[in-house]
């Protein structure tokens, strides 16, 4: 499992993701976006509730494309 947060979501916050950290297996990988917000994750505006992000939707975008790839690569097979 590849999880994915922002620091400044204040809808799916960290405390939030620490408590359902027993629901996902033990080598779920964990990622936070600096300075993303939740909105910012399916760019469809302010929401309410949320942080405003510090970073361009764009580069928020680019950073969660670039850790799925990353995170989907197979392992390198041992000799």
């Amino acid at each position: 499992v590849l999880s994915i947060s922002s620091e400044k979501d204040a809808l799916a916050t960290q405390e939030k993701i620490k408590q359902s950290k027993k629901q996902l297996p033990s080598q779920t990988v964990y990622h936070e976006i600096q300075g993303g917000n939740h909105a910012q994750f399916g760019m469809y505006g302010k929401q309410k509730g949320d942080q405003p992000a510090d970073i361009p939707a764009l580069a928020q975008q680019k950073e969660i494309i670039q850790r799925v790839i990353e995170w989907l690569k197979p392992a390198k097979k041992l000799p």
